[in-house]
């Protein structure tokens, strides 16, 4: 099946530029292969096959363990972990992430966290 494309800027009368688009032989192209293969039928979409959005939740604040599973049922991924002291996060608990909470990423992406060790001894 072949399509010529192009596009012309056509002048407006009130000055603006208009872009014209134009499809040739589209039509006929999807028509003839109708006729060729009348038995073809498209095939159902399986679930599987739609990717899910990995929307990165908020995981500040919360214990490992739950943070691991709030990024798990966003269709993302744990990425590193990494452990440090902090003066004002209780230990086991996250006190950053990246990326950070609601960013758009493509499904299984990973979300790097830093845990508390607690204040330093």
């Amino acid at each position: 099946m072949l399509a010529r494309l192009y596009a012309r800027d056509v002048g407006h009368p009130h000055g603006e530029g208009v872009l014209q688009v134009q499809v040739l032989g589209l039509v006929r192209g999807l028509l003839r292969h109708r006729q060729l293969h009348p038995d073809h039928e498209r095939e159902p979409v399986r679930q599987g096959d739609l990717q899910a959005l990995c929307v990165v939740p908020n995981a500040k604040g919360k214990k490992l363990r739950a943070a691991k599973r709030a990024i798990r049922r966003a269709h993302c991924s744990v990425g590193k972990v990494r452990r440090a002291f902090s003066s004002t996060v209780k230990r086991g608990r996250v006190v950053s992430q990246r990326p950070k909470p609601g960013a758009k990423r493509a499904a299984g992406s990973n979300v790097k966290l830093k845990v508390s060790k607690g204040t330093k001894p």
